[in-house]
């Protein structure tokens, strides 16, 4: 077996080792997300040239469809995950995968391919297999994965999270044009330090991006509205509001349980507002003087 390098993602190392000879491809948003430092290893992958099959003894915890097209299914096979992934656009196998939580390891199995200059590769983080790996890393750490656009000005970090649809992009867009850094707006990781501070990260998507990180201070849940407006919500209020925006599956209810317990800390330190929304800029100056 041979190390082939380090994934770095929300501050934890995901060290990517192969047991075979075949180069590893990665997405292009994996560029910057390759750790240059040697740090302890958080999680252990390792890549296998083959297609195993699946315990006789596994049963059907969970699978996701799109339009009654499998995306992936989640097996439990006492206490290993067993997850079947399937190819978006011929919905054939494409990867196989088993996560050990007592070793923090994951296995993955898949087939060699060709690419246009006839030379064979793997390709194991192949979506939707990586996104997977970063939801189970927050069913196990201070951590959660949530649809949402998140923005840093001077030093303070804000989130937008809701549905498609309700301004999340141009939010981030507007404050940008105030001189803001986009941390990313479609999926953010947050997390809870080992100090209490309250950091957001983005993650390797199908595009090339910086790894980016900030400090979070307020959590916005907009809405479109006739005028600007700001409601705070506190207690299991504040606390279900973020929870329905969080990227989680629920048949697993000791998950379902930490992550509300990550979000009640979270609210220790991250003011929640739900906001009406004009979409000009004179929002980003209106959320700056409610802001505590």
């Amino acid at each position: 077996m041979k190390k082939i390098g380090c994934l770095e993602i929300a501050g934890f190392q995901f060290e990517l080792n192969s047991t075979c000879e075949l180069p590893i491809s990665l997405d292009v948003g994996f560029q910057h997300f390759i750790s240059k430092e040697e740090k302890v290893t958080d999680r252990t992958i390792i890549v296998h040239n083959e297609i195993i099959e699946r315990p006789l003894h596994a049963f059907l915890a969970y699978e996701a469809k799109q339009e009654n097209n499998l995306l992936w299914q989640i097996f439990q096979s006492e206490d290993l995950l067993f997850i079947e992934l399937y190819k978006p656009d011929s919905h054939h196998i494409q990867q196989k995968a088993t996560y050990s939580s007592k070793t923090k390891t994951w296995n993955v199995y898949c087939q060699a391919v060709t690419n246009a200059d006839e030379k064979q590769s793997l390709e194991p983080l192949a979506y939707p297999l990586a996104p997977l790996m970063w939801y189970y890393l927050t069913t196990e750490e201070d951590l959660i994965m949530i649809h949402a656009s998140g923005i840093s000005l001077n030093g303070k970090g804000r989130l937008f999270s809701g549905f498609s649809g309700v301004g999340k992009s141009t939010l981030a867009e507007l404050w940008k044009k105030e001189g803001a850094t986009v941390i990313n707006d479609d999926r953010l990781l947050i997390r809870i330090m080992p100090d209490g501070s309250i950091r957001m990260y983005n993650t390797p998507m199908p595009y090339i991006d910086a790894s980016k990180q900030a400090e979070l201070q307020h959590i916005y849940l907009p809405f479109h509205s006739k005028e600007n407006s700001y409601e705070t919500l506190s207690g299991v209020k504040g606390l279900t509001h973020v929870m329905a925006f969080c990227i989680q599956h629920g048949y697993d209810q000791q998950a379902i349980l930490h992550h509300m317990a990550v979000i009640e800390k979270l609210m220790n330190f991250c003011s929640i507002a739900k906001i009406g929304v004009v979409p000009t800029t004179e929002i980003c100056s209106f959320l700056i003087q409610h802001e505590v």
